[in-house]
């Protein structure tokens, strides 16, 4: 980011006053809200990828508006330790109390993980979907 107007006036990206403003939780939460915002715009699918996006989403009858839990595992133990479901069933639990959101999109390459979740689903009162797609049992 160039915060002086006089170095590459024409490409400059300027900082929000308002990130310096208020306490210190405030400026956090503020930037917060610059970046989310900034990714929204950056992140933004041509219409092309979003029509195929939004053709996938009504085969599965996926709602608008769910929660994304994706799964890891496979090779992700290279990276840190794996995370047993149910930490992952108790976080979509909590943000669909916070959020009132009841429909979960699982994405995982591990069909075990479907098959799980599957059990699980009619005791927690979420709505689980995925996708049809092949996937291994790791």
């Amino acid at each position: 980011l160039v915060a002086d107007d006089t170095a590459l006036p024409e490409y400059r990206t300027m900082i929000p006053r308002e990130l310096g403003v208020g306490t210190e939780q405030q400026q956090q939460l503020a930037l917060l809200n610059w970046v989310a915002t900034l990714q929204s715009f950056l992140l933004r699918p041509s219409p092309y990828l979003q029509e195929l996006v939004d053709a996938e989403r009504r085969k599965m009858q996926l709602p608008t508006r769910y929660i994304g839990m994706h799964v890891r595992r496979g090779h992700k133990w290279v990276e840190t330790a794996p995370q047993p479901l149910a930490a992952y069933l108790e976080m979509a639990q909590n943000l669909s109390e916070t959020t009132g959101i009841r429909s979960v999109l699982v994405t995982t390459e591990d069909a075990a993980a479907i098959e799980e979740v599957a059990a699980s689903a009619e005791s927690m009162g979420l709505s689980f979907f995925h996708t049809k797609n092949p996937r291994p049992s790791l």
